[in-house]
Parts: structure tokens; C-alpha cells; sequence
């Protein structure tokens, strides 16, 4: 039975409605979170400076200012597109064209983190035509596509990525359209309209396509999957020219993408070590938590983690699950073959491809969240379209099905509102920056603090970037004195307040050794932060 007009009206106007406060918690405390290393790697590429250049210039020992750190994070006269594109060339696992952007952006409209995370909020609002586009193709009845609107507007999984100076929200985006531009394509394909449409429908895609390779490398796995479901639609319906249609709009787009296969390919050895992290040991545990923890945060977020696995937490990752499982078994059990083949397939390639060598080989792969963009999506579709089913449903278990329907949506905006008012989460690497806080506490309470690091990679290899990060929330007065190992630091004559942060203990006896006590005011979980007070009998 069809959904009564008064409930249709009711799903219309409250997904309008969230859909608003989808927006506001988009642009909302954007300069809030933490700015966090590979959000300090974004400006640093698009204001048009290497690592390596970052390194040299100011890892010298020579005492230097925030100012001075913070300059490798601002647009500089001298600082050229050609420096930006020459930037993004040395490290070209990070496709352009986010990049490219944000420095047209920041151009504008300056370079805090805020504005800087305000193009990814700005892109993200492109999720909601791509999404109502792809509901058109896939879904016959509006109730799931009003739904999808209203459940992916309030998610806390798609608020945060949008809030985060990097390109996955632009990547999200591109996905979902070119899975919608390839249900369009194939159903033109399929029925009898003129050839230039069904051109037309094909060019669509190849350069969304495109645009997605040029966005995250990871579109090739979307890519992939598209192939298979293709395959699988071909082999049911005995159109070769559907198959053939889909290889040459796909090998068109990777034509068009080949400018920068070929900077990879030049700097293959760079791509390889920058991207050697993923490859790193996890147990098994930790993996399987992050494929049960990442799915849940599309509905419900509150910052979980191993440490925060109490009781009334484990029971709503049971229920968030059981409730993922459910939608699993009602898509292949009563959607149309069409829509069931496209969310499982889209889901499962690339799920499959990046668990499987994780499981092999070992890596963490799939236990990043960036990287299962996709694969959440699916299972977040999924469960969109089993609650617009039972919506749909006119027996006494409809009530029901309303209930679990609003707690759902009412999940995503308590999540949105406790992480809006959060400075770390889960996204951040809390990890690296959880202690950031006391640092700064520390700092604050001295007239004349000079911090000093060294190029420690205990905590993380990307030290610079670490004190990048540092740098947004340091007193203006701090002064720095950066060094690379071995090298110890001529402290200055002044006699400054030093601090030492996580350093080697060879470093600090060194620089005790210049006539200062040390003293260590905290270790946690691979952070060292000491205090050299100059000794009296040398003062």
C-alpha cells in the first residue's frame, strides 16, 4: 500500500527542514576542531610549499617565531600556481583538483582554518542534488528518496568529513553522481531514445568519472565496481553494447586522467613512501572495531573508541548493527533486482578489495574511514531504503517502523550537536593532539617561553606538520627552535623559559648541559614535554 498523502507530506517538509540544519551544522564552528596534521599538509600544498622546503627552512636550530612557522601556511607574494602544482607534484598521491581549489579559495577569502574548511562544507552541499539524482535512478517510490536526504543531511559521519579540510566530502559527492549518472546511461542505453541522449548520457559520465580520479585515487575502486555491476547487468540482459557503452566511457575517463597517472608514475618512489603507513601491522581487533565502529557513525556518533567501549555504548553498537544487518536482508530479499544488485555491488567491490589485502598482507586499509567512503554509503543506503519500505508499509507495525525511523534521525542531530562543540574527534588523529591542550596550558604560564623539538618521529613521521598543527594554538610571544637529529640547539643568551617537546633524552642532557635543570612535566601516550629552568649558580 502506498505511503498516505499526510505522512508523505510530513517526510517532504522534515527533510527540507533537516536538511537546513544539515547546512548549519556544516558551517558551524568551523574553526572549532583542532587543525590537524593532514589539514596542515592541505595548506601547506595549496599556499605552495614542499614538506621537504618546510624542513630546510625552518629545522635549523636557528630560534624562529610562530609567525615564522605560520608563514608556510599563508598565500606569499612570491608563492605561484606553478609552486602549488609544483608542490602537489611531489607528492602526487593527493590528485589536484581539490588543491587547485583551495588555493582559488584562500585567494579570496584568506587562509585560517576556517575558511579553509569552509570550501569542503561548501562542496559538500553538492552531496544533496547528487543524492536526490541518484534516488530518481534507483529508487521507484519518493519515500526513499526524501529519506536519503533527510538521513544523510543529519549524519555525523558526512558533518565531520564536511567540516575537514581535505577532499573527501568533493569525493562523496562525485561518487554518489557518477553512480547516478550511470544508472541514467544505462537506462538510456536500454530503451529506445534518440543516440545523442544516450551520448550525452555517457559523456555525463565519463566526466564525473574524471572528476572523481581527479579528486581521490580511490575512484578507481568505485570504478571497479561499476564494471562488475555493469557485468552483472549484461550477463542478465544479454546487451553487449551496455558493456561496450561503459568501457569506453571508462577508458575515456582514465584518457583524460592519464596527465597525472603520468606525475605518479615520475615520482613513484615518493608515492610509495608516502603512502607506506597504510601498510603498517594492525591486530585483528583493531580492524574489526573500525568495520563495526565506522558503518554506526553514519547514524549515530559518539565518539567511541577502544577506550570508551562501555556497556550502554556496546549495546547501541548492537542495535545500530542488528539494524544494519536487517536493512541487508530486506534489500536482497524485496528491492528490485536493479537497486539490489547497485547497493551491494557498489558496497561489496570495494569493501572486498580493500579488506582482503589487510587480511593478507596486513595493513589498515579498511580500518580508515576516508578510504570506505563508499562502502559506508552503501550500507547507509541500505538501511534508508529497508525504513522507506516499512514506511511504506501499511500494517500495525508501521508505528513502529515511524519510531525507529525518527530515533534514527534524532540520532544524527544529538551526534552533530555534541561533536559541533567538540576541539578533537575521532577524524583528527586524537592520538597525535589529544595532549596539544596541555602544552599550550604550560606555555601560557611563562613571560618568555622558547619551545624546542627535534624531528622525533616517535609520535608521527610527519614531525613539521605536527608542530604545524601545534603552531595554531601556541602564544603569539612563544619562540621556537626546531632541529634536526643529531644536531643539539645553542640556546639563546637571554636565558628564556625553555620547554622541550618530545625530544630524545640525549637532546634534553644536551641541552641541560648549557646550565639548565630539567624536569619533566608529563609523559602520556608517546609525548614527552619537559622544562629546562636555568640554574642558579649559572644565571
Amino acid at each position: 500500500m502506498k505511503l498516505e498523502a499526510p505522512l508523505g507530506q510530513w517526510l517532504r517538509w522534515g527533510a527540507i527542514a533537516l536538511l537546513v540544519i544539515g547546512i548549519l551544522f556544516r558551517f558551524g564552528n568551523l574553526g572549532k576542531k583542532v587543525y590537524w596534521i593532514d589539514e596542515t599538509y592541505t595548506s601547506l600544498r595549496i599556499s605552495g610549499y614542499g614538506e621537504q622546503e618546510l624542513i630546510a627552512q625552518t629545522y635549523t636550530g636557528e630560534v624562529i617565531t610562530v609567525a615564522d612557522l605560520q608563514s608556510f601556511q599563508n598565500l606569499s607574494p612570491d608563492r605561484t600556481w606553478t609552486d602549488t602544482l609544483k608542490s602537489l607534484s611531489e607528492s602526487p598521491q593527493h590528485p589536484p583538483l581539490y588543491f587547485l581549489l583551495g588555493r582559488l579559495w584562500i585567494q579570496i577569502w584568506g587562509a585560517s582554518p576556517a575558511t579553509v574548511r569552509s570550501l569542503s562544507a561548501l562542496l559538500s552541499l553538492l552531496t544533496f542534488p547528487a543524492l536526490y539524482w541518484l534516488g530518481r535512478e534507483l529508487f521507484e517510490r519518493p519515500t526513499a528518496r526524501w529519506l536519503a536526504i533527510a538521513c544523510v543531511a543529519v549524519s555525523p559521519f558526512h558533518v565531520l568529513y564536511a567540516q575537514e579540510a581535505r577532499q573527501y566530502s568533493l569525493w562523496t559527492a562525485l561518487t554518489i553522481a557518477s553512480g547516478a549518472a550511470l544508472l541514467w546511461a544505462m537506462r538510456l542505453t536500454q530503451t529506445a531514445v534518440p543516440p545523442p541522449r544516450r551520448w550525452l548520457a555517457w559523456l555525463t559520465y565519463t566526466l564525473l568519472l574524471a572528476t572523481s580520479f581527479y579528486t581521490f585515487l580511490l575512484t578507481g575502486l568505485v570504478a571497479i565496481a561499476h564494471g562488475v555491476f555493469i557485468g552483472i547487468r549484461t550477463w542478465q540482459k544479454r546487451e553487449r553494447s551496455l558493456l561496450l557503452s561503459y568501457l569506453v566511457a571508462t577508458a575515456a575517463a582514465i584518457l583524460l586522467f592519464t596527465p597525472w597517472l603520468g606525475v605518479m608514475i615520475s615520482h613513484a618512489q615518493r608515492v610509495s613512501r608516502t603512502a607506506a603507513w597504510a601498510n603498517e601491522r594492525f591486530s585483528l581487533d583493531w580492524l574489526i572495531l573500525r568495520w563495526l565502529l565506522y558503518p554506526i557513525n553514519q547514524v549515530l556518533d559518539l565518539n567511541l573508541g577502544d577506550r570508551y567501549l562501555t556497556s550502554p555504548a556496546i549495546l547501541l553498537m548492537v542495535a545500530m548493527v542488528a539494524l544494519i544487518i536487517y536493512a541487508v536482508i530486506v534489500v536482497a530479499r524485496e528491492a528490485p533486482p536493479l537497486t539490489a544488485q547497485f547497493i551491494f555491488v557498489t558496497t561489496a567491490v570495494p569493501a572486498l578489495m580493500l579488506i582482503l589485502p589487510d587480511l593478507l598482507f596486513g595493513g589498515q586499509r579498511s580500518g580508515t574511514a576516508r578510504y570506505m567512503i563508499p562502502v559506508y554509503f552503501g550500507l547507509h543506503l541500505a538501511v534508508i531504503y529497508a525504513l522507506s519500505l516499512r514506511l511504506e508499509t501499511a500494517t500495525r507495525t508501521r508505528a513502529r517502523w515511524q519510531l525507529i525511523t525518527l530515533g534514527v534521525l534524532v540520532a544524527g542531530i544529538v551526534s552533530c550537536g555534541i561533536s559541533s562543540q567538540a576541539t578533537l574527534w575521532w577524524t583528527k588523529s586524537p592520538d597525535k593532539h589529544q595532549h596539544n591542550h596541555r602544552i599550550v596550558a604550560a606555555l601560557n604560564q611563562s613571560d618568555r617561553p622558547l619551545l624546542i623539538s627535534d624531528d622525533s618521529t616517535d609520535l608521527s613521521t610527519c614531525f613539521a606538520c605536527r608542530m604545524l598543527t601545534l603552531s595554531y594554538d601556541l602564544p603569539p610571544e612563544t619562540r621556537l627552535q626546531l632541529v634536526r637529529s643529531p644536531q643539539i640547539p645553542v640556546l639563546p643568551s637571554d636565558r628564556p623559559d625553555v620547554f622541550v617537546l618530545s625530544p630524545s633524552r640525549r637532546l634534553v642532557r644536551r641541552l641541560a648541559d648549557q646550565g639548565y635543570t630539567s624536569r619533566l612535566v608529563f609523559e602520556a601516550d608517546r609525548v614527552w614535554f619537559w622544562h629546562l629552568t636555568p640554574d642558579i649558580k649559572s644565571g
